[in-house]
């Protein structure tokens, strides 16, 4: 059995409540689009779980996918398996190694870039750096989760992103100093050791239980016309 869970308006629909109903039904859910800027807040008897990158139905399902549509800030992904942990010990988690990284670089453009707006601001919460994070992966110059392993690709990628950004970064970004995006890689490269045991090419993972028979689980961000 195959279910999506889809947003069509501008968020706040309440997915994350028909994710966690329907989970109960699949042995899989996979989060396959967006971005930390989603939120979702489950109860349960153990406690109540806000969830920003983890799909809604972690606590259910059997087997949690995050897929390579998404764009993930690795700091605060570690954060929420920390606290999943707690009340799943056996959990059975797949991160994509093709899934582009959220950097607090992107963060800062999220903000720099609805300034810029003005008046044609589009309405971004300006936090999640999930924007400015698509805008490198449609422009092939992004970091993917597979590259947290490798200072030197990040510190290149990261290079070539300021360079490309360099006129909404300078003037008084803390970006600016080669120091302070130096820090940043490291930070990057240290949180590879934490979530390298659950990366993983999804897409051969998700087929795998597909051909298996298992029922798999969707869950979509906002306004989402596809499974990209």
């Amino acid at each position: 059995m195959i279910t999506a869970v889809l947003g069509l308006q501008f968020g706040d629909e309440g997915k994350g409540k028909i994710t966690d109903f329907l989970s109960g039904e699949h042995s899989t859910v996979v989060r396959f689009n967006g971005g930390s800027n989603a939120g979702h807040t489950v109860v349960t008897e153990s406690g109540t779980f806000k969830f920003h990158l983890v799909p809604s139905g972690a606590l259910r399902c059997r087997n949690i996918i995050l897929g390579n549509g998404m764009v993930i800030d690795p700091i605060s992904l570690i954060e929420e398996i920390e606290k999943l942990q707690q009340v799943k010990k056996d959990l059975n988690i797949r991160i994509s190694l093709m899934a582009h990284v959220v950097t607090p670089m992107h963060k800062y453009l999220d903000r720099a870039e609805e300034e810029v707006r003005s008046k044609l601001s589009i309405g971004t919460t300006a936090q999640g750096g999930i924007g400015p994070t698509y805008e490198d992966k449609y422009a092939r110059t992004g970091i993917r989760m597979g590259d947290l392993s490798s200072i030197e690709i990040l510190r290149s990628k990261v290079e070539t992103i300021y360079s490309m950004k360099r006129a909404l970064l300078e003037g008084g970004s803390e970006f600016e100093s080669r120091e302070r995006r130096e820090e940043m890689v490291r930070q990057l490269n240290s949180a590879y050791e934490r979530i390298r045991p659950y990366l993983d090419y999804t897409e051969i993972t998700i087929n795998r239980l597909y051909r298996e028979g298992e029922s798999i689980l969707f869950e979509g961000g906002r306004r989402v016309p596809c499974l990209t």
